[in-house]
């Protein structure tokens, strides 16, 4: 809309002028002007588009977070059994660094378990799941 105006402002300002060297310099005047306008515009509309990918970005990035902890609680249990497989896995091995493995996955195992106190078979699997 300012673009159209300053246009018609200049359109009658150059009409009312009758010496051709005065009409070529205000017309070049009001072509700077409306290049600075139409630049200024364009810098608007790439600003309003990056702060609109970063919003969207954002919005992506924070559905993929929710996502990841989702899968984390499904899959905790799975991970936990394939962990404890692994681990007796190397607890039968015969040599003692893979049985020295299998103590230490089983501590960190353990960690992550509230073992409830008149039942010691009972356990309960960590709300949130701690990374290692």
């Amino acid at each position: 809309m300012l673009v159209a105006e300053l246009a018609a402002s200049a359109r009658r300002a150059i009409e009312e002028l009758a010496e051709p060297a005065e009409r070529c310099v205000r017309l070049q005047e009001f072509l700077l002007s409306l290049a600075r306008v139409r630049r200024q515009d364009n810098l608007a509309g790439k600003l309003a588009l990056e702060h609109e990918r970063r919003a969207r970005e954002h919005v992506e990035k924070m559905e993929n977070d929710e996502y990841r902890k989702e899968c984390a609680r499904e899959w905790e249990p799975m991970r936990r059994q394939f962990k404890r497989a692994e681990m007796t896995d190397d607890y039968g091995k015969p040599d003692f660094t893979s049985q020295l493995m299998a103590t230490h996955q089983a501590e960190s195992l353990l960690r992550g378990i509230k073992l409830d106190g008149s039942n010691p078979a009972g356990s309960t699997a960590p709300v949130k799941p701690e990374s290692n």
